[in-house]
């Protein structure tokens, strides 16, 4: 299977928008095509991208923040 990493942009259109970067993450992360490589540090990121104070309108992303 191949490995991947999503870039963090990927990550926050998927959340808010139904475009091409959602269809990317239910196509291959969701339906286990790929596997996802993460390091502490991506993590890190996307989480403090995800709580940054513009988004906490977003409810999608108060479910993955947490």
């Amino acid at each position: 299977m191949q490995k991947i990493i999503l870039d963090t942009n990927v990550i926050v259109s998927a959340l808010i928008t139904n475009g091409i970067p959602s269809k990317i993450v239910e196509e291959l992360v969701i339906e286990k095509k790929v596997n996802i490589c993460l390091s502490h540090e991506i993590l890190d990121e996307y989480l403090g991208v995800i709580n940054r104070k513009k988004f906490s309108a977003t409810k999608e992303f108060h479910l993955y923040a947490e």
